[in-house]
């Protein structure tokens, strides 16, 4: 956040809770389409779809926060973000919009609610009485990835 005085994100919600992503890491917004399952993906890997061209995985949010499963819907959305080379969607329950916030409106995420499984959490935005929680998509994949090796390790 060096440099900038504010910091706009994409808001969702997933499991009636706010979230965010920094609008540089979004490259679009679509809406649900039949995805193909892959046979032994990660868990948290819904499938694949064909974007103009561009096989893409889907991830599910929900499953990698450890979220009950609930059926998609006329508001449910896949968020496209770019990785590195790599675009791969995130299917969230619905997006709320854009928000924008002053730096200072930015909190660091409370030192006890941290552990190695979300460093991914960037910071937390008040807006009145609501808190939207930021996400680095670019952390969390790394952090999902780490996990899943270390526990083909551990088998």
């Amino acid at each position: 956040m060096g440099g900038r005085n504010e910091v706009q994100a994409i808001a969702f919600l997933l499991n009636n809770e706010v979230y965010g992503i920094e609008v540089q890491q979004i490259k679009e917004i679509i809406k649900v389409k039949d995805y193909v399952t892959v046979p032994n993906a990660p868990n948290y890997i819904e499938g694949v779809i064909n974007l103009r061209g561009q096989i893409t995985p889907i991830v599910s949010l929900r499953k990698i926060f450890g979220m009950d499963k609930r059926p998609l819907d006329e508001n449910s959305r896949i968020i496209m973000v770019e990785l590195e080379s790599e675009v791969i969607g995130l299917i969230v329950d619905s997006v709320l919009g854009v928000i924008s916030a002053a730096c200072n409106d930015v909190v660091k995420p409370p030192l006890l609610t941290s552990n190695d499984g979300n460093s991914f959490l960037t910071g937390i935005i008040r807006q009145g009485d609501q808190l939207i929680i930021l996400i680095d998509v670019m952390k969390l994949m790394n952090d999902v990835k780490n996990r899943g090796s270390q526990k083909s390790m551990e088998v």
